[in-house]
């Protein structure tokens, strides 16, 4: 480690002058650009961009935001959403470079609360990338433009814009960072020049804090202040500074081995999380790390002393700060030598400690420490009355109230020993319980409510209690602050109680809440009946700290208290029994059960890759849905076509065609069912496999549009069901725009998949890699499912449903007939958006419960029969390894309601939740045994009410092209399906029937009894 470095002595940090000398950091990266371009600025994603790279692209941002909104100027506010990644330094400095100053936000913030930081800052237009564009629709609002980092860059390169900047002085605004407020509101905070220059400045950066390094890596997030002591302390000493990604953090084997392989030497983020990374970490793959800066948290003797061990010659930067004083007020270096654990000495600014009526604290004199220097924040946004509370005068000079309590030690160092105020570190994020609680007040039936952070050796959390009249249940209650509310400022456990315990003065007594014994919500208790489920089970209880507890398969770790860094630590734990599982495992699967089924995945082969290479070469059987489409087809069907889906998508001029072909093309092999073609057997059973020497490339037509217009009416000819892969995909360039269309047959893509290929065109035409399709694992795991003991229970579960009995179906018809035409006409239910989400929380429900109930009630008014049967259709991208895989994974789970017995609407509804619940959980091994069942058929009536699967033309809409589903007169795909949707704030139903089968009466009569039943629960 290079050790030749200048520390700057106590007077001249105290005296440091930022006003002198200044120099912005947009300014510094140019400046290295041009003196040495081609030295490593950013790491990220396994690409490693220069400092010429770098310039040149927020060049190119900064113009073009400037082309298409020239009001951005000095002291404007722009704010973006993005996840870690290349575009978040480039579209900083580019709106740097506009002299305006930037507000950063990320996907995980609620739309509400990023609105809310729009009409409060007044930014002009929010940036964002395309494929948050698509993912996220409820960013979309009238009074703001949105407009994507690719459309900057496509502008500029363009219209040739290169260059656009304006120079600001040390006093101009650099960001307005948003934490949480004690308000109930968001409260954002303004730093300028001078704090981001004094900080980050290399004599303070480089010489003093983290000497000889080379390359960075900031894990803190992009939304807290730490993250820019790594990004602009790298800019101005030119260094690298490796980014990474969201879930490489979550991984904690990824992580250490991208810290080794790029020789990463300095690492900034929270204790907690170093913590578990050097416990993880081998003494080889922390060879290079010499320095980490961190904060946010204490700092524990015996955790610093683990690191020591592993790594004798690491000094850590310990700091102490807040987001308005631009991350490190306070600092103290750690070494192995290090005996005694304070908060250090000031860092660049002066720091009294005062008692209540404002005079200086000598030695050993606990009061509130407040801080003056240049890197003070400037004010709180559109808050004079906060900002003059905390800004106040003393000594002439103007000082920031920290709201720390604080006593100096005899060598003049600063010990940090709690809090005046109800703000609390949670993570390493800063969390004004006021604004969580004023969020729960929000909740119908809430009348009071107090959170608290509770202690606990296993990681600390937030804890919510509320009162109210009425139960409330844990899902719903996140579920509504999750609307309004980042996720680190979710409680992990909500208690209800009948009373807010009271203190003499009248007041919710805070410390009887703190030293009230919690129970965490747990499921029915079942015992683990695997070994690796006692495995799992053993990992909750250590990790969580549970004590003797009975853990069943059915707890859920998070419901237990486990947050994302318990989640690291549970792999790590599972890791020392041979068990490897990464975040999304944890994550998706939650219930020890369901951890434990990720664990059979891994145990038969640890690489995904190779596993589902292995599955490519081998055949399976179709899954039911598959079963049903190819019969019909093939039996009912004299052209073929039934299931052929077309779709067209306008890209407009903007794109190029042998370019958008390419990136067509190369989805297209991402994804292996295109590959994929059906084969029939001398038993009439029906397989797939896997064929890529048959992939269809993209083909690239010239035509005009009126030969456009001609092919929509007759878009496509039968597909050779056994013969050939059952997609086509197509470029066409006419004279006004350039269109994407395909063909493809529903046996190989259900609704879910439509979602998934026209954004990763998108991505793949941006050069973005595409994600693993794991879909022949998919197979090979519902393969591995009949001889499991979950497949018996399953089982065993829905023969005691049916009972052996007859159960009233729409759908007896004679199998000997044809369906003739579909007909699709959409009926208008009467109910608004709004009152159904009002009957959702009335009976802590579902908008797909609520549907199916009604269903259920119609067809048992219109029958005159009490035991009746409907089936829902449920998408099973259930699993993390599965959301980017193509193919057809829709599953109709049936529901079964005897009216002699449900003769209220809460009781209905409390079957069918569980039903759903249920059907959800044992989805995977419908196929197999329904697949024999002779009654299979009559549940073959499907209701459709899963937005997050199915809108998903919005999806496409943002990605800002416009697509369109080619609808033809054909034979009918369905027998009956009934699809709810939402337009302009009211319900609608889209009834799709075979006209052979039923009249339009009979459809008009259900729908007319289906709608009385949904005004009934909304009244």
């Amino acid at each position: 480690m290079n050790q030749r470095h200048k520390t700057m002595t106590r007077e001249e940090i105290e005296n440091f002058n930022p006003d002198k000398n200044f120099v912005s950091v947009q300014d510094k990266l140019s400046e290295y650009a041009r003196t040495k371009p081609e030295s490593t600025a950013i790491i990220c994603d396994d690409k490693i961009y220069s400092y010429k790279m770098l310039d040149e692209q927020s060049d190119k941002i900064a113009a073009a935001l400037h082309k298409i909104c020239p009001q951005i100027t000095k002291e404007s506010l722009v704010l973006f959403v993005l996840n870690r990644s290349f575009y978040v330094p480039a579209v900083i400095f580019g709106i740097l470079k506009t002299g305006a100053a930037f507000i950063p936000q990320t996907p995980e913030i609620p739309a509400e609360r990023i609105k809310y930081s729009m009409k409060d800052s007044k930014s002009p237009l929010l940036i964002t990338s395309e494929k948050i564009r698509q993912e996220k629709c409820d960013l979309e609002d009238a009074s703001y433009k949105i407009v994507t980092v690719e459309e900057l860059l496509s502008l500029a390169e363009k219209e040739n814009l290169s260059q656009y900047r304006i120079q600001v002085t040390s006093t101009n605004l650099a960001m307005c960072l948003y934490t949480s407020g004690s308000t109930g509101n968001p409260k954002g905070v303004l730093i300028e020049h001078r704090s981001v220059f004094t900080e980050g400045s290399r004599e303070t950066f480089l010489e003093t804090l983290i000497p000889g390094t080379l390359v960075i890596d900031d894990i803190a997030p992009i939304t807290f202040v730490l993250f820019y002591t790594g990004l602009f302390g790298a800019v101005y000493s030119g260094l690298g500074l490796h980014l990474s990604l969201e879930g490489d953090l979550k991984d904690l084997k990824k992580f250490s081995e991208q810290m080794y392989q790029y020789k990463v030497n300095t690492i900034i983020g929270i204790p907690s999380f170093f913590k578990l990374y050097f416990a993880y970490a081998s003494g080889e793959q922390l060879k290079y790390v010499m320095h980490l800066g961190t904060g946010g948290e204490p700092l524990l003797f015996d955790d610093a002393k683990k690191m020591f061990e592993k790594q004798p010659q690491l000094r850590i930067v310990y700091g102490y700060g807040a987001t308005e004083l631009d991350a490190i007020a306070v600092y103290k270096i750690v070494s192995k030598d290090t005996e005694v654990f304070s908060n250090g000495s000031p860092f660049f600014c002066k720091a009294y400690i005062l008692d209540e009526d404002g005079k200086e604290l000598g030695v050993n004199q606990k009061g509130e420490l407040v801080m003056s220097g240049p890197i003070t924040f400037r004010s709180y946004l559109n808050l004079p009355e906060e900002t003059s509370r905390n800004l106040i005068s003393l000594n002439g000079k103007k000082v920031y109230k920290t709201g720390d309590l604080a006593y100096w030690t005899e060598n003049g160092e600063i010990i940090i020993c709690g809090r005046a105020d109800e703000m609390v570190k949670f993570n390493g994020q800063r969390v004004e319980l006021p604004e969580i609680e004023k969020a729960l007040l929000n909740i119908s039936g809430i009348e009071k409510a107090k959170v608290i952070l509770k202690k606990k050796n296993s990681g600390d959390f937030l804890a919510a209690f509320v009162v109210s009249d009425k139960k409330i249940s844990t899902g719903l209650l996140q579920k509504e602050l999750s609307k309004t509310l980042p996720p680190y400022m979710i409680p992990q456990v909500f208690v209800q109680l009948e009373s807010m315990p009271v203190n003499q003065n009248g007041k919710i007594d805070k410390l009887a809440l703190k030293n009230m014994e919690i129970t965490f919500e747990t499921e029915e208790y079942k015992n683990s009946e695997t070994e690796t489920e006692s495995i799992v089970c053993n990992a909750f209880k250590k990790v969580l700290e549970l004590g003797e507890r009975n853990i069943g398969s059915h707890d859920d770790f998070f419901k237990l208290g486990g947050s994302s860094l318990g989640a690291l630590e549970l792999i790590m734990e599972l890791e020392n029994h041979g068990i490897v599982l990464s975040t999304s495992d944890i994550y998706r699967g939650r219930t020890v059960e369901k951890i434990a089924e990720s664990v059979r995945f891994r145990k038969d082969c640890q690489n995904l890759k190779q596993f589902e290479s292995e599955c490519r070469k081998k055949t399976y059987k179709v899954t039911t849905a598959q079963k049903f489409m190819l019969e019909e087809e093939l039996s009912k069907s004299d052209e073929r076509s039934v299931y052929n889906e077309f779709f067209i998508c306008d890209f407009g001029e903007k794109y190029n065609s042998e370019k958008l072909r390419a990136a067509a093309d190369k989805v297209v092999a991402s994804h292996p069912v295109f590959s994929s073609v059906f084969s029939k057997n001398n038993e009439d059973e029906f397989f797939i496999s896997y064929h890529p020497e048959l992939t269809k490339k993209t083909e690239l037509v010239n035509l005009t549009e009126e030969e456009l217009e001609e092919l929509r009416q007759k878009p496509g000819k039968a597909f050779a069901i056994f013969e050939e892969t059952l997609f086509r995909p197509k470029v066409f360039v006419t004279e006004k725009s350039i269109y994407l269309f395909f063909e493809i047959h529903h046996a190989i893509g259900d609704g879910y998949s439509l979602g998934i290929f026209f954004p990763q065109v998108v991505s793949a035409y941006s050069g973005e890699e595409l994600e693993e399709d794991y879909f022949y694992s998919y197979l090979q795991s519902i393969s591995d499912t009949e001889n499991s003991p979950e497949y018996k229970e399953a089982r065993h579960y829905y023969d005691s449903l049916k009972r052996n009995e007859k159960w009233c179906d729409i759908l007896s018809y004679d199998h000997s007939k044809t369906f003739g035409t579909s007909c699709c006409p959409v009926f208008e239910t009467g109910v608004t958006t709004s009152e159904l989400e009002k009957a959702e929380k009335k009976f802590s429900t579902s908008r797909n419960a609520l549907s199916i109930a009604c269903a259920l009630l119609a067809l048992s008014e219109i029958t005159g029969e009490k035991k009746v049967c409907f089936s829902w259709t449920y998408d099973n991208h259930k699993e993390a390894k599965y959301s980017d895989s193509i193919g057809c994974f829709i599953k109709n789970l049936p529901v079964f309601a005897d009216f002699e017995k449900l003769d209220t609407k809460e009781k209905l509804i409390a079957e069918i939740n569980a039903q759903i619940e249920k059907g959800i959980y044992y989805s995977e091994y419908l196929d197999l045994f329904f697949d024999s069942d002779p009654d299979f058929d009559s549940y073959s009536a499907e209701i459709i009410y899963q937005k997050h699967v199915f809108d998903i033309f919005p999806y496409f809409k943002n990605s800002g092209i416009e697509p369109e589903e080619i609808e033809l007169a054909h034979p009918a795909p369905v027998v009956l399906e009934i699809e709810m949707f939402e337009e302009d704030g009211k319900l609608f139903s889209l009834v799709e029937y075979a006209e052979n089968l039923y009249t339009k009466e009979q459809i008009e009569k259900f729908v007319e009894r289906f709608n009385k039943h949904l005004q009934n629960f909304v009244d």
